[in-house]
């Protein structure tokens, strides 16, 4: 398996219209099954992370295309994620087994292991605004709040008093903190979608439901479908927020 690298700002005449600027294709111990994220160092575009179903998550340097560290989990990694605030240089690996695995890029070695769903664990992400708060979903549909600092680490469970006591009736496939990092959005294999609000974490606050990807697009065999938020500004509102979900046939829900 192959990373390329393009350069989005040189435009030629090819059938991508963008230029490549790098690739791992012809790297020996690259990735070996498919990749299932990749992530940039959030702080320097110099250094980028992927993970992959041959149980690894590798870190690069940008311009040499080289790698330069990498961590075995040994079990096939769904996705991975970086705290943006820059106060930490942990990342957080969700992966076939029950628990969230935080690997520490400036010793690479393994820094905590937070026992966080009865099954898989397929996502992850970092609060934007307090570092040590994270948000994880698994398989078996739970989504869970968690302070890495504290020795009882998780801080809520979401949707405990729905019908089906837990988050989602199926598996949570992509997570993401809005910006104010009050709120976080759960995306499931069955295309639910939903808002919750982290101070009030029993029921979703907005949710909604999109026509799901083709089951072998969500489920392992391909790993998690990612979802995606953008911030904008108008010359008529003030910033709002747009979010942006994978679908069926190809199709982008918005």
């Amino acid at each position: 398996m192959s990373i390329q690298l393009y350069d989005l700002n040189s435009f030629e005449q090819t059938t991508t219209c963008t230029r490549q600027v790098a690739s791992t294709s012809q790297i020996a111990g690259a990735h070996t099954r498919l990749i299932s994220c990749i992530e940039w160092y959030p702080l320097d575009s110099g250094m980028f992370t992927t993970s992959s179903f041959d149980c690894t998550l590798r870190v690069w340097d940008a311009e040499s295309m080289a790698e330069a560290c990498q961590f075995d989990l040994e079990s096939c990694v769904f996705s991975h994620c970086m705290s943006s605030t820059g106060a930490h240089a942990l990342i957080a690996v969700a992966d076939e087994s029950a628990y969230i695995r935080l690997c520490d890029l400036r010793t690479g070695a393994f820094a905590q292991s937070l026992l966080a769903h009865h099954s898989g664990c397929m996502a992850a992400a970092w609060s934007p605004i307090r570092p040590f708060v994270m948000a994880s979903g698994g398989t078996d549909g739970t989504l869970g709040l968690w302070d890495t600092r504290r020795a009882d680490s998780q801080l809520c469970s979401f949707g405990l008093t729905r019908e089906a006591g837990k988050a989602h009736d199926g598996s949570v496939t992509s997570l993401l903190f809005t910006g104010d990092g009050t709120r976080v959005v759960s995306m499931a294999s069955t295309g639910a979608v939903r808002v919750w609000d982290i101070n009030c974490p029993e029921n979703p606050v907005v949710e909604c439901q999109i026509d799901p990807a083709p089951k072998h697009h969500s489920n392992a065999q391909s790993g998690a479908l990612q979802m995606a938020l953008s911030t904008a500004t108008t010359r008529h509102t003030t910033d709002f927020e747009m979010l942006f979900c994978p679908g069926a046939n190809n199709s982008v829900a918005a």
